[in-house]
């Protein structure tokens, strides 16, 4: 409580300071306050502010299309994906009318998540490769290697493993020569890596990935995020192929706990960790914990409207096992 009301003084007194000076609240100022809050996961708020600010800049489009996607990540980042497909598609179409190109890959790339995020991996290779042309277009290495990024891990699920490196490789020669070896997005690439090594079963590589993805996240303070926990969930993946169940469900917990920390409890992510939950406890022959875990798992797909092959595992293995 008085956390909130410290936070609610801090935003008076920026209002406050905005009217001194200006007369009025500026679109700026409430874009501010929509990142402060949007940092601190007070998504509500965050969204109350862009919209506010959104309705300021209404007829600016080279502005209100940046607030409008900023509203569309805030949706994505709370598993509301409808929503956030809405924002991400009215910003592309403003990008579209002036010919934003940078931030027509960047929306295009947007969309793609959220199929992704969906199990639909076709239509996100489909925004995925668009973001990929248009940056390469552009000469803007950056995003292009996230892009590259991104179409990997489609191939890494679809089980094409060498397709799947090459675009990692390709990846982290940029980023490597951009030196952003300490970024979020060297540390998403780190974790996918790890994951080809997982299916390649090379676990001691896994798990060099794994970690190397986990001190990056670390340092930038990436705690609680769902970055961070499907990587704690990838790490129980590895100690579980290792056979090490303890360790295992040390990182499986870990990764659960985050996500109730940040409220992503309806997303695929979640989802993912009680199906690795439930592998784990078949493994170790425990019938019941693996039967409701698949259960969960199952009717967490289900309300993330994940279409992905685990959600018919999931099904089928609690069907199985009487749940």
């Amino acid at each position: 409580m008085k956390k909130m009301i410290i936070v609610i003084f801090i935003q008076c007194c920026l209002l406050c300071l905005a009217s001194s000076m200006y007369g009025q609240t500026t679109a700026y100022d409430y874009f501010t306050l929509g990142e402060g809050a949007r940092r601190d996961h007070r998504y509500a708020e965050a969204i109350s502010f862009y919209e506010k600010a959104a309705e300021l800049q209404r007829g600016n489009d080279w502005t209100h299309t940046e607030i409008l996607n900023s509203i569309g990540e805030v949706y994505r980042e709370m598993g509301q994906y409808d929503h956030a497909l809405v924002y991400f598609r009215k910003s592309l179409a403003m990008d579209e009318v002036i010919g934003q190109q940078r931030n027509i890959a960047g929306r295009s790339n947007n969309i793609g998540l959220i199929y992704f995020a969906w199990g639909q991996y076709h239509h996100a290779l489909e925004y995925y490769e668009k973001a990929l042309k248009i940056s390469k277009g552009l000469g803007d290495e950056s995003l292009v290697a996230g892009a590259l990024n991104n179409i990997g891990e489609i191939y890494r699920i679809w089980d094409r493993q060498d397709s799947a490196l090459e675009y990692f490789m390709e990846s982290k020669s940029i980023l490597d020569s951009l030196d952003l070896r300490n970024t979020s997005d060297y540390a998403a690439l780190m974790n996918n890596m790890g994951s080809v090594s997982l299916s390649n079963k090379d676990y001691d590589q896994a798990f060099e990935y794994y970690m190397k993805s986990k001190s990056i996240r670390d340092a930038l303070g990436h705690y609680n995020t769902a970055e961070y926990a499907k990587l704690m969930n990838n790490i129980g993946n590895v100690f579980r192929s290792k056979d090490k169940p303890e360790e295992a469900l040390k990182y499986y917990m870990n990764s659960k706990s985050i996500w109730e920390k940040i409220g992503l409890q309806n997303t695929a992510g979640y989802g993912v960790m009680f199906y690795n939950l439930a592998l784990l406890y078949e493994e170790l022959g425990n019938r019941v914990m693996a039967g409701s875990y698949y259960r969960m798992a199952y009717d967490t797909f289900a309300r993330a409207s994940y279409t992905g092959s685990e959600r018919a595992k999931a099904y089928s293995n609690a069907k199985r096992l009487g749940y």
